[in-house]
């Protein structure tokens, strides 16, 4: 799962939940030369996992049973 990706044109991170499909669904392999390419690590803040509710679910966590499970994190906590 890639979190962003920085546009060298335009010199600006485009954030959110991508998956890198590019060869799937376009044809182009972001992976070859002819695509400049740079991959960028971004750690997220090690939090501990909390028990609790799992909000904000939606159909397939009742399908699958996920909603059940007594555990929720977060990424980006409010302080």
């Amino acid at each position: 799962m890639i979190r962003g990706i920085y546009d060298l044109s335009e010199r600006k991170e485009i954030k959110g939940p991508m998956v890198c499909a590019m060869t799937l669904f376009s044809g182009f392999n972001a992976f070859d030369g002819n695509i400049q390419t740079k991959l960028i690590s971004k750690p997220f803040d090690s939090l501990p996992i909390k028990a609790g509710p799992r909000k904000g679910l939606g159909k397939n966590a009742e399908v699958n049973d996920m909603h059940v499970k007594n555990y929720a994190f977060s990424i980006n906590p409010k302080k």
